[in-house]
């Protein structure tokens, strides 16, 4: 031992022999540094992190103080900050702010050589990872953790993750979710074991709505080839092989295998919603719709011959909304009020109507409705990890189908801790309101719990009116006054977040009703607001 080799550095990461020790646990080695010399004792790495902030973060995690005593007695400096600005003491309040296994990793001495791993990371692009998730060929629970290349590993894996819930929708045949996944060209590529894309299975199943979504969004995947050579439409039950010059189905193939009709359809959740909560004959509402579409049909001289209910019927008002959208500042206002006025479908009409710009506003608006529904099931779930990689001041400001803010649906959830951490990462976005008006704090007030308080200590204004007029603070004093939504409460509301169905029912003049659950009125009754949401 030697002053000269105590200042030796590790030639990757420049860590001196007693930050190494520090970070290993060496106790008895670290005591002998120091016995013998201190002129490493404030010494740093690349990082800019000295070895009291490794003995702070083992402190802070093992809840062993030795060897962070034994530095500072010996006067190590703990408000030095690293190349980030966090001293020891931060990262002793803080344990999280250093990650000790990739330290150790990269900290290793003599340095290994490269995995097989680590050069084909080192040989290939990102889009060629990516491209071999898609295509199936790569799975991501057998990549080891290599430390300088965690970020791209963080983002195969969410990639991965989406292209597992596609084939978990394509099994469960949900069509809501599948169209929340595949919001982009790319994801309509995905392949499956036997070669096969979503849309090969939309062709064997017969789903002729989900057919026309994919071809729409990804039209290359009509060309793809699976292993038994076969294209999508040659899973139809109604193509028989014909010869390549026969353009329409032989005369005794039945038009009812190309084109459900609407009767036979299977009605979705959002219907059988209404008509079981609203007691709303299906019939009465298809009528409604009926009667509603041909009103703004005969308006457009174009679309007087136009069915209805064709995949092309579009409110002329509607398009002149979507194409007169702020594109250049990244304005959903528009999108979000036509999704919260049940004619989201119609968005995705509009978009094959306007320029490749407005569909690319269109696509981003999709993938941020996908995000919040994403941070919406890490809310349930309380994935506290899954949140955070989820929300962003985007996803904050975003409106649901429902009108409602994602802070709006954790007081709902009367998640406290999930509250309390959107509100201060977030605290620009703490007085935002949903469709009636009322930002958080609203919902807060009737709630028997602290969530009120705890709003109210972290800036969440109590003066603030919704449409009624009436403030937090009001509904606080009495809370039997706010009425909300049943959908506010409802478990397959929640879960309900594609723009392809209509949440809200629009009546006359264009005004809105919000029924109250019956359930929900008696706890009004009984001043208790919220029951308990284990039951839905």
């Amino acid at each position: 031992m030697s002053p000269q080799a105590l200042k030796i550095a590790h030639p990757n990461t420049g860590s001196v022999a007693l930050i190494l020790a520090v970070l290993n646990g060496h106790t008895p080695i670290v005591e002998a540094i120091l016995e013998y010399s201190l002129n490493t004792l404030n010494m740093h790495d690349n990082d800019g992190r000295t070895a009291l902030h490794y003995a702070a973060a083992l402190s802070g995690l093992n809840q062993d103080h030795t060897l962070y005593y034994l530095l500072t007695s010996k006067g190590a400096k703990e408000n030095l900050p690293d190349s980030e600005g966090f001293t020891a003491l931060d990262v002793r309040s803080n344990p999280g702010l250093i990650d000790l296994d990739r330290a150790r990793y990269t900290n290793v001495y003599p340095v290994p050589r490269e995995t097989a791993w680590e050069v084909r990371f080192a040989s290939k692009t990102p889009e060629d990872f990516n491209q071999e998730i898609i295509n199936g060929t790569l799975d991501m629970s057998h990549v080891p953790n290599i430390p300088e290349h965690l970020d791209l590993i963080k983002q195969l894996t969410l990639l991965q993750s989406q292209v597992l819930g596609i084939w978990d929708a394509v099994a469960a045949e949900d069509d809501r979710s599948l169209k929340q996944l595949i919001c982009e060209k790319r994801m309509g590529m995905v392949l499956d074991r036997d070669g096969r894309t979503p849309l090969h299975h939309a062709y064997i199943k017969r789903r002729n709505e989900l057919i026309e979504y994919l071809l729409y969004i990804c039209p290359d995947s009509a060309n793809v080839k699976d292993r038994h050579g076969k294209t999508p439409i040659e899973y139809s039950p109604a193509v028989k092989p014909p010869p390549p010059q026969l353009l329409e189905p032989p005369p005794t193939v039945s038009d009812t295998l190309l084109v459900i009709p609407n009767r036979e359809r299977r009605p979705s959740r959002t219907a059988l919603l209404h008509k079981e909560r609203f007691h709303l004959p299906a019939e009465e509402k298809v009528a409604r719709k009926q009667s509603k579409s041909d009103n703004n049909m005969s308006t457009s001289s174009s679309s007087r011959s136009r069915d209805a209910n064709s995949p092309e019927s579009l409110e002329p008002d509607v398009l002149n909304r979507i194409q007169n959208i702020d594109i250049k500042n990244r304005d959903y206002t528009v999108l979000e009020q036509l999704q919260i006025e049940g004619k989201g479908d119609q968005i995705w009409r509009a978009a094959k109507r306007s320029s490749e710009r407005l569909s690319r506003h269109v696509q981003e608006f999709r993938q941020l409705q996908n995000r919040m529904s994403t941070a919406i099931d890490a809310i349930e779930k309380d994935e506290r990890k899954k949140l955070d990689q989820s929300v962003d001041e985007e996803v904050m400001a975003t409106r649901d189908s429902r009108g409602m803010r994602l802070l709006h649906i954790a007081v709902l959830r009367e998640k406290h801790e999930v509250v309390e951490h959107l509100a201060i990462t977030f605290p620009n976005q703490i007085d935002l309101t949903d469709t009636l008006g009322r930002t958080a704090l609203h919902y807060a007030a009737c709630q028997q719990n602290a969530i009120y308080d705890s709003l109210v200590d972290l800036g969440a204004r109590k003066d603030l009116p919704d449409q009624d007029g009436l403030t937090a603070e009001e509904y606080r004093q009495n809370p039997t006054r706010l009425i909300r939504p049943s959908s506010a409460v409802s478990s397959v509301m929640l879960r309900s977040m594609s723009t392809d169905d209509e949440f809200f029912d629009p009546v006359e003049n264009n005004n809105y009703e919000y029924p109250v659950d019956l359930e929900v009125r008696k706890g009004l009754k009984d001043s208790k607001f919220f029951y308990s949401y284990s039951s839905l």
